[in-house]
């Protein structure tokens, strides 16, 4: 996980990404793949994104539907 620090400035970091996840699944549900289409110019590689759908999933502001398959904003 990337944190802010003199080199990685604020938007570079896992926490400077939560928002731009966030925008795309609090007005629909999404399934994963989707929303890195959606957002995969925001991040470095795969891993930086899986890096950040945890953050926001440990932080119990995502759910997975196992059913459907997608991402859903559980606040």
């Amino acid at each position: 996980m990337k944190f802010p620090n003199k080199v990685i400035s604020y938007k570079e970091s896992t926490i400077g990404k939560l928002d731009t996840l966030l925008e795309n699944i609090i007005h629909n549900d999404i399934s994963p793949f989707e929303l890195y289409e959606v957002t995969k110019q925001n991040f470095d590689n795969i891993g930086d994104y899986i890096e950040t759908l945890v953050c926001l999933y440990a932080l119990q502001r995502i759910s997975f539907d196992f059913e459907t398959g997608r991402i859903i904003y559980a606040l």
